[in-house]
């Protein structure tokens, strides 16, 4: 399982955005150490056998598809209580070969996330393709401003770290399965929200603003009272 705060981005402007809008908290790139799960009790453990002394270890992703189902949603600029259009993960190619893109279903020039490992330590990066100004995504919860919503490929797709060992006459094997991290608890983004405060606690006002008289209007003839 996953340390809290690994693997989790933040929509909300970075720490010390000046001026900052929303919560500030924001969080554009994040890691995932998924190595342990290759190598730890109860993971898939697995043994270069009698070929020694060398080893080789190495992590990849396999997504098991193109144009898989993220399901993360961009945000719906027409109907704030509807989703905008779906994010497809799609495997990169040429010097993106081996990392693993978010983008907009139907406009794949949309680039929203990327995720990729660490071929030699298996910590995987989850980041914002636009550090500045990154795309913010569908949170349905209104009743909390900074839920997470997860990367989830669901029954029909998955995106997998897997292990691959060379022995010392090359021999190699990868695992079978490997780390879902399309499985609805691993990668997530976390919600932005208004924020509401009281910059001038001690406002006051401009004499004779918000103040009405009950006199008759100024000019009416024939004038009773002061006429003010």
């Amino acid at each position: 399982s996953r340390v809290e705060g690994e693997g989790s981005l933040d929509e909300s402007e970075l720490v010390g955005t000046i001026p900052a809008s929303g919560q500030g908290d924001g969080v554009y790139s994040t890691t995932l150490d998924v190595s342990v799960a290759f190598s730890a009790p109860g993971g898939s453990i697995g043994s270069v056998g009698t070929d020694l002394p060398g080893v080789t270890e190495s992590y990849g992703l396999v997504l098991s598809g193109e144009s898989i189902s993220s399901g993360l949603n961009l945000l719906n600029g027409s109907d704030a209580s509807l989703p905008g259009n779906a994010i497809v993960l799609v495997s990169g190619s040429g010097a993106n070969a081996g990392k693993v893109f978010g983008v907009e279903l139907g406009n794949v020039s949309n680039e929203v996330f990327v995720i990729s490992v660490d071929s030699s330590t298996g910590v995987v990066t989850f980041a914002y393709s636009d550090t500045t100004n990154p795309d913010n995504i569908y949170h349905a919860n209104t009743g909390s401003n900074d839920e997470e919503t997860f990367l989830n490929t669901g029954e029909g797709g998955s995106l997998l770290v897997k292990q691959t060992i060379i022995d010392q006459d090359g021999d190699s094997v990868t695992s079978t399965g490997g780390v879902n991290l399309g499985n609805g608890s691993l990668l997530g983004i976390q919600d932005d929200g208004p924020v509401a405060s009281v910059v001038d606690d001690q406002f006051s006002r401009v004499e004779g603003e918000g103040s009405l008289d009950e006199s008759e209007l100024v000019g009416t003839i024939p004038a009773s009272g002061q006429g003010d």
